[in-house]
């Protein structure tokens, strides 16, 4: 916690925005690319220049070797000439090198000094973890969302681990990704030495995305439509008035009564005896909705039963056809074919006296 003294305390300075980075950032950017252009410009002359060497030096071993066979041992050593020449080449590409690597070496430092640095003061910083806190699932922000809803969450869900304002911030940090992570990583530092100053900083920027409260003038706007259904709008007109504080019951039914479209039967209904708070509503419109639903299922069975048969009735069976050219032979003087109710026939037997 960050020592106590006897002085008053004072007021919160006011979070500048973080332009000092961002000039630093530019300025290294445009040294970096006119360095970049540099070392284009010399890469092409010394690439130019190598080879111009390169073709000098196979020229003058050429002469060399023609003229070692026609002059004497005092003639001058070409080789030496085209091996220092050389040397002086990779002088000028070790230290070209060297300047490069350098100018990397600083874009890294700072951008390096950009990342490690922290927005929190010194004591939040140097704040131990305790030994058995674990960091619970917690809801993310991309800079999208209602930044009330996502500190209310925090804060429930953080109240139910730990009470220290250090593990507060360094856990509340770790909620952002994209362009709020962007934000929080541009903050100045030592900006916040509490958590009360990044909740401030954190609901001043994204301000604008803070959802506006619903109080009763939202009931004089709702209306149910044209094409939907009672039981649908009873829902969405519920859902609205959770989301309000310090409803008024009768009012707020006197609403409901009015919004209805004229002549239905929910609102002939509650017309005839008006109700005096939601539930009365509710409970009065549950029953009138499962009357509706039994008596739509009732009209579609009658009209089921009182459906008449298809025109083209299905095609007797095979069965059937036998049967009936059996009865037809029988009246045609044929034999007519047995049945279960005939009486038994013995066939004929001797019996022999022995």
């Amino acid at each position: 916690m960050p020592p106590k003294n006897n002085e008053a305390p004072s007021a919160v300075a006011p979070i500048a925005p973080a332009t000092d980075v961002s000039d630093q950032i530019d300025k290294m950017c445009r040294l970096l690319e006119a360095s970049q252009q540099r070392s284009d410009e010399a890469i092409r002359a010394l690439t130019a220049a190598q080879a111009k060497l390169e073709a000098t030096i196979a020229e003058l071993r050429k002469a060399n070797e023609a003229t070692r066979k026609t002059q004497d041992k005092e003639s001058p050593n070409l080789d030496g000439l085209g091996t220092q020449k050389e040397e002086m080449l990779r002088e000028v590409m070790q230290k070209f090198s060297d300047e490069r690597s350098a100018y990397d070496s600083d874009y890294v430092e700072l951008f390096s000094r950009i990342t490690e640095r922290s927005p929190f003061a010194e004591w939040i910083q140097n704040e131990p973890k305790p030994r058995d806190f674990l960091i619970p699932p917690l809801p993310e922000f991309n800079g999208k969302g209602d930044p009330l809803n996502h500190l209310f969450q925090f804060k429930q869900k953080m109240a139910l681990e730990v009470n220290n304002e250090a593990i507060q911030c360094k856990v509340f940090s770790t909620t952002f990704f994209g362009p709020s992570l962007l934000w929080f990583r541009q903050l100045n530092h030592d900006s916040d030495s509490s958590f009360e100053d990044l909740r401030r900083a954190f609901l001043q920027q994204y301000n604008a995305n803070c959802e506006a409260p619903r109080t009763m003038a939202n009931l004089y706007q709702i209306e149910q439509g044209e094409n939907e259904q009672p039981k649908l709008y009873l829902q969405r007109f519920i859902n609205l008035v959770h989301q309000i504080h310090d409803v008024e019951p009768a009012t707020t039914a006197n609403l409901f009564v009015k919004s209805l479209q004229v002549g239905s039967l929910l609102h002939e209904n509650l017309t005839m005896t008006p109700p005096y708070d939601m539930a009365k509503i509710q409970a009065r419109a549950e029953g009138m909705f499962r009357v509706l639903e039994y008596r739509e299922r009732a009209q579609k069975k009658s009209a089921l039963i009182s459906m008449p048969p298809p025109n083209n009735p299905s095609p007797p069976s095979t069965r059937d056809e036998k049967r009936k050219r059996q009865e037809l032979d029988h009246t045609k003087g044929g034999k007519r074919p047995g049945t279960s109710r005939d009486p038994p026939r013995y066939s004929s037997f001797k019996y022999t006296v022995p």
